[in-house]
């Protein structure tokens, strides 16, 4: 499938500083792109290098907001319409109040006004345009000042129409929607990460690859106390980045006679030799696990939510380092299910008798439940079929005080306990009356993909291995 990336470099500003660092940053990542990521660049603005017979980012020329407004529109319209599509945009970012007294973020163009965001590119009708293209896939990854405006403010608030479209989409912002993006001696620390991240040492040793995944989880630990805190939203699947030589090739597997197929049967840890196809969703999971401490599982019906946290997620986590604990489904009394996940910890008559008023009655209570929990590992709960919540006949007081016993784990400090849910798409509205779920949902959601392309052919294949069978 074609790749086609669009990278901007701004260098020149009527009314702004100018950022000589933000053309060469552009052009390492274009440079990076064409040569590693199968992508068709178009760098902006541009010139032609003769001889090459290539176009590189310009520090020559100015880019004004209508020519970047008209690229933006043909770029995710046209011209990567159906295809895999990326963005990187380095330059000045800047927030300016709109007429009702709310602040709104822009991409500053070389003739923009900061004033009042004249001939800028607002984040707002930047994720409009997002909102009507057709695109396979979409990365995008801005290096500026403000950035996370795109996404705290714009993204999230257009609520969760593209979190229900078919297209996989890796948002990653350089700061906070309050913070400024910074530089160094070589460039902006956020496009520094980034390129460290996509070096041929991080790639996969098996596969050569570093998908998206890879590249967030890397800037969130080299980002770590620069001042600055990079932003990420997705959904769908691990979009990858990069391709090297792989160091490692897989071996090839021995054949087996056993039956994969589970029919409408949820795959577990015991059929984690059959579960395939999804290990780039696997993947995305724990590394949200090593973000957050409450990760929502979003998908359709049959799907695979459930097969892809007890059989792909549950086995891959280090049994040194984590303690899964039976999985639960809310079911008509989602309370006494929770009780009894933490059963096994309090098994004297008083210690019962103190979970029981913890589960039940007692205010802001996890903390106190997490205290019991013995060793030093990181224990795992898993909610199967979350959506029982809702469907399972437990009054408005049980869902209320099952939901905040839950999400609560986001508020403790180093929480021993990590979540995860799964539930089906078609239930995100019933979310929307609980707010601390819906910001987890907004935030740390994964999205399960449909089963398709490379991912399909590669499970066929490797059932045809096991089995001996011909699909």
């Amino acid at each position: 499938m074609p790749r086609y990336a669009l990278v901007i470099g701004i260098d020149k500003y009527d009314n702004l500083t100018n950022l000589p660092k933000a053309v060469n940053d552009a052009e390492k990542i274009a440079q990076l792109l064409r040569e590693h990521g199968r992508f068709d660049v178009q760098p902006l603005p541009g010139k032609l290098i003769e001889g090459e017979n290539r176009w590189q980012v310009t520090s020559d020329k100015k880019l004004t907001g209508k020519e970047l407004g008209q690229t933006l529109r043909t770029f995710l319209l046209e011209k990567a319409k159906g295809s895999e599509a990326l963005i990187y945009f380095a330059g000045h970012g800047f927030e300016a109040l709109s007429l009702t007294g709310e602040p709104e973020g822009f991409l500053a163009t070389s003739d923009c006004n900061k004033a009042d965001g004249q001939n800028a590119i607002a984040f707002d009708k930047l994720n409009t345009l997002i909102g009507k293209s057709q695109l396979s896939s979409l990365v995008v990854l801005l290096d500026c000042c403000y950035a996370g405006s795109f996404l705290e403010r714009s993204f999230i608030k257009s609520g969760f129409s593209v979190f229900n479209s078919k297209q996989d989409y890796s948002l990653i912002t350089a700061s906070r929607a309050f913070e400024r993006a910074r530089e160094d001696a070589e460039g902006g620390i956020f496009t520094k990460a980034i390129l460290k991240g996509l070096a041929q040492d991080k790639a996969d040793q098996a596969t050569g690859e570093i998908n998206v995944n890879d590249l967030m989880s890397f800037i969130s630990r080299e980002l770590k106390g620069s001042g600055q805190e990079a932003i990420y939203m997705g959904g769908g699947r691990s979009i990858p980045l990069v391709w090297y030589p792989p160091k490692n090739p897989v071996a090839a597997e021995v054949v087996s006679e056993e039956c994969p197929y589970r029919g409408l049967e949820a795959f577990d840890k015991d059929h984690a030799k059959f579960f395939f196809g999804r290990q780039k969703v696997v993947n995305h999971i724990q590394q949200k696990l090593d973000l957050a401490k409450f990760v929502p599982i979003i998908g359709a019906s049959g799907s695979g939510k459930s097969s892809v946290v007890r059989a792909g997620l549950i086995p891959q986590l280090d049994d040194n380092e984590w303690q899964i604990l039976k999985p639960i489904k809310p079911g008509f009394e989602p309370l006494n299910k929770l009780r009894g996940a933490f059963q096994q910890f309090f098994d004297q008559p008083e210690k019962e008798k103190q979970l029981k008023d913890l589960i039940y009655t007692e205010p802001n209570s996890l903390p106190a439940i997490l205290e019991n929990l013995p060793g030093s590992a990181k224990f795992l709960l898993v909610v199967d079929q979350f959506e029982e919540v809702f469907t399972g006949g437990a009054s408005q007081q049980d869902k209320q005080r099952f939901i905040e016993l839950l999400t609560q784990v986001v508020e403790i400090t180093d929480s021993r306990l990590a979540v995860v849910i799964t539930m089906r798409a078609d239930f995100l509205e019933p979310c929307l009356d609980y707010p601390s779920l819906t910001h987890l949902i907004q935030t740390q959601a994964v999205f399960m993909p449909p089963l398709t392309g490379v991912d399909l052919k590669d499970t066929k294949r490797r059932w045809a291995d096991h089995c001996q069978w011909r699909l």
